[in-house]
């Protein structure tokens, strides 16, 4: 109503444009901002925003574009050096535009750490573009650590030390402080995953449990797990008082879920704010960060030689870092009319992430299956039906002809009981490659579903093979993208194939629900010796350890 009313005010279009894209209406954000910058042609946050809601829809093409030009609109601004320097596609166009952009990336990157570009406040530079290095299957390491580098020598507030941390931790025996840092903690899924452990930890005598996160404090999921927690502690969008709320808590060990899924959740790590610091779960590559004394990891799912692929001292634990409850199971299965899914004398291919997470290599095993099957449907999921679809078509159309690529079907998202009635409906679900199911793997498991998996490299890679490992299922482990394609046809055309793996599956499940097991684990890998490793210095400078038994 007030941009009708006042249809020449900057302020209204821009902080209409601010507020849409928060709230992930990405098209009226974009309209709101075109028109902010009609009105004010040379504001560059304007242009910076308009830029970040065009990412957020998938058009890498249009924000690689529109970055190339402001920088030559802009030269002077450090924002827009930037955005342009930590720009990545959020879907490739292909392998090698993987490592192009990776090239650019890191030139950019060294560029800007040589010229000392300064950042006010690092909260304020859209660099989400991080996220997705995470699902390259490429190393990661040397990247993680220049970028690292640069923002430490751009914005040296990062590497605040918090008080508690420049002294002797208190007296021996006193509960040990963990905090469980997260942004996420009115999602369902991170809470699926995380919070019985949490609570578990909280009985556990050795330890006082928090949980700081930057979730929306009236979020209906976090007012019912400040109900469940005594030590829930809310996260301000200001780095400085986010670093404060952590550091009056006096923490002994901080664990953190998700680092680099938002700006807040990679800048806090930076900072001393316990005397040992761990990434547990979530994005699961290294942080390239100094101060992240410990990559805390599974046994199973690494590769021999993994410890050359952090840069925290990786400390592989034997179980999983999560504690999954086995959901339960609509019935009967809905039909695939009921679902709006395709009908017909069809056989139904389902991969069911986030566009994002379709590495290019997957291109060549849908390929491999449409050939393979003539029945065939590959059906995908577009939460919002972006524009990162047509980016994913143009991509198909490279190495497919018009009559497969006609078989590859976008849908909107499922979620909840719809989710796991369309994994039931299907005659086969697809794991991804570099970058494996995960919530996905517990629910198709639970359901007794069996689907196709090729292990990655890495450990993000790796987590469906170890569940598969663990249930001896080498039929579902393949061995290349042709492999794996051999093996989708014949779970979706074989039914007593089918039959005989989804029999095996619910068997041998009952070990990954409801296993608490991890919870001991890690108290028995506590840091035992913090007492005698810190000395009064800047805990930095020590050599941190977790005593494994």
């Amino acid at each position: 109503r007030a941009m009708q009313l006042d249809p020449d005010n900057f302020d209204i279009f821009f902080n209409v444009g601010i507020f849409c894209l928060q709230e992930k209406q990405y098209m009226q954000s974009i309209q709101a901002t075109q028109r902010a910058i009609e009105l004010k042609p040379d504001h560059a946050p304007a242009w910076l925003m308009l830029a970040s809601a065009y990412y957020e829809t998938g058009n890498s093409d249009a924000v690689e574009k529109l970055l190339e030009r402001l920088v030559q609109k802009f030269p002077d601004d450090r924002s827009v050096q930037v955005a342009d320097a930590l720009f990545l596609p959020s879907i490739p166009r292909s392998c090698e535009d993987i490592d192009r952009s990776r090239a650019r990336f890191m030139g950019k990157i060294d560029d800007l750490t040589r010229r000392g570009i300064g950042i006010a406040d690092p909260l304020m530079e859209r660099y989400n573009s991080l996220f997705f290095l995470a699902y390259h299957g490429r190393p990661h390491k040397e990247m993680a650590q220049r970028v690292a580098q640069f923002f430490l020598k751009s914005c040296p507030e990062l590497e605040y030390t918090a008080a508690h941390c420049k002294k002797p931790r208190k007296k021996a025996g006193a509960k040990i402080r963990v905090g469980f840092v997260s942004p996420s903690m009115h999602e369902n899924t991170l809470n699926q995953f995380l919070l019985k452990i949490i609570e578990k930890l909280g009985e556990h005598p050795a330890f006082e449990v928090y949980v700081f996160s930057s979730a929306p404090p009236l979020h209906p999921n976090v007012q019912s797990i400040r109900k469940r927690l005594s030590r829930y502690v809310d996260l301000p969008r200001n780095l400085k008082e986010a670093q404060q709320v952590i550091a009056r808590e006096e923490m002994d060990i901080l664990l953190y879920m998700e680092v680099g899924s938002d700006q807040l959740m990679y800048c806090l790590p930076f900072a001393r704010l316990a005397h040992m610091q761990c990434v547990w779960g979530g994005i699961p590559v290294t942080t390239g960060i100094p101060n992240m004394d410990h990559f805390i990891s599974n046994s199973d799912c690494e590769p021999e030689g993994a410890e050359a692929h952090y840069s925290e001292r990786l400390v592989m634990l034997s179980r999983t870092l999560s504690v999954f409850s086995r959901p339960n199971i609509p019935e009967p299965v809905m039909s695939r009319e009921a679902l709006r899914l395709p009908t017909g004398d069809v056989r139904l291919y389902v991969c069911p992430v986030m566009l994002h997470k379709l590495h290019p290599d997957m291109d060549f095993a849908f390929r491999d299956i449409l050939t393979r099957d003539p029945k065939a449907r590959i059906l995908l999921f577009d939460p919002k039906l972006t524009l990162a679809q047509n980016v994913l078509t143009r991509r198909f159309a490279a190495i497919m002809p018009p009559e497969l690529l006609s078989r590859i079907v976008f849908l909107p998202f499922m979620t909840g009981k719809d989710f796991i009635h369309m994994l039931r409906a299907v005659d086969c679900v697809l794991d991804t490659f570099h970058f494996s199911f995960g919530t996905t793997a517990y629910i198709a498991i639970a359901a007794e579903v069996p689907f196709v998996t090729w292990p990655g490299e890495y450990y993000a890679g790796r987590t469906a093979w170890r569940m598969f490992r663990r249930m001896d299922l080498p039929e579902l482990i393949a061995g290349t993208h042709e492999d794996f394609a051999t093996i989708a046809v014949k779970l979706a055309n074989d039914r007593n194939f089918y039959n005989a793996m989804a029999l095996r599956m619910a068997e041998r499940s009952d070990q990954f629900f409801d296993d608490y097991a991890i919870v001991d684990e890690f108290a028995d890998c506590r840091p035992h010796r913090l007492t005698d490793m810190l000395k009064g210095a800047d805990c930095r400078h020590h050599d941190y350890y977790l005593v494994a038994d």
